[in-house]
């Protein structure tokens, strides 16, 4: 089998394994979606550093799964260019460009940001508040 078969075949009535995998693969974005909604709304109030964080994944994550269930949609009726695998490297692709930039925030800017949440929170805590 060619890429060209690979990439741009059209639906047939029998899934293969890797649309099965692509399948899962979305699904277990829209679960990490959505796990990482309710940790968001946990620390929404206690740490915003970290309710960002899990906003920042919640949001990336959602979008790339809800392509990936309305492309599965679209290969399982059989549309003919929007049903093609070539779609689906094309939302895996969007997905790995927003994790680069997710995974940069996350090692260069998160720890920065945390540290001067704690530092301001210990500010606060010893220094009087104006009334």
């Amino acid at each position: 089998m060619s890429y060209t078969e690979l990439l741009f075949s059209t639906p047939s009535e029998n899934f293969s394994s890797l649309d099965l995998a692509s399948f899962g693969f979305f699904g277990a974005l829209i679960i990490i979606a959505i796990v990482a909604k309710l940790l968001h709304k946990t620390n929404e109030k206690n740490n915003s550093i970290n309710a960002s964080l899990f906003r920042r994944l919640a949001n990336g994550t959602f979008v790339s799964g809800i392509l990936g269930a309305i492309w599965a949609a679209v290969r399982y009726l059989s549309v003919p260019y929007l049903g093609i695998r070539f779609v689906a490297c094309l939302i895996i692709l969007g997905f790995l460009v927003w994790f680069y930039f997710f995974a940069k925030y996350l090692f260069f800017h998160y720890a920065r940001e945390k540290k001067e949440w704690m530092n301001m929170k210990v500010k606060s805590k010893y220094l009087k508040q104006r009334r």
